[in-house]
């Protein structure tokens, strides 16, 4: 994935309100239609995802 298109996503999950708890499933579902359109697992982007957002802290 682009750079672009990870800030993209990291803005839809921004969106999601409490994503790693009642949100969770709008969470999975954003991941596995990333995944779906990329033609990667929901893992990788969800790497890709961390290593970004990781890298963007520091």
């Amino acid at each position: 994935m682009t750079q672009e298109e990870i800030k993209k996503m990291d803005r839809r999950i921004q969106m999601v309100r409490d994503p790693f708890g009642t949100g969770f499933p709008s969470f999975c579902r954003l991941l596995e239609e990333t995944s779906q359109k990329k033609g990667e697992s929901r893992e990788e982007i969800l790497r890709q995802l961390m290593v970004w957002k990781i890298k963007s802290r520091l």
